[in-house]
């Protein structure tokens, strides 16, 4: 069990640090070009791949509250959500 919590620890990192890096370089990209400099289907790539990048990222993050889960350390934070916005 402790081999499998450091292992999903690991992965995860190996993981994360380079998608992070991926997410920052895409917002910086569509963010700081100016229209006329990042045409249309550039702007569309970069959007695809950003959104992509969170995507993976969240799946990561599930995996590992999953094994969290299995092992009985998932912490659980409470916090008021407006459901509104989650629709």
């Amino acid at each position: 069990a402790k081999q499998q919590e450091q292992f999903f620890a690991a992965v995860s990192h190996e993981l994360r640090t380079p998608l992070h890096g991926i997410i920052g370089q895409s917002e910086y990209l569509i963010q700081d070009f100016e229209e006329d400099q990042l045409c249309s289907e550039a702007k569309a790539t970069l959007e695809m791949i950003l959104q992509s990048a969170r995507s993976l990222s969240l799946q990561i993050n599930d995996i590992l509250d999953s094994a969290s889960l299995k092992e009985g350390t998932l912490k659980i934070r409470q916090e008021k959500v407006d459901v509104s916005q989650a629709i």
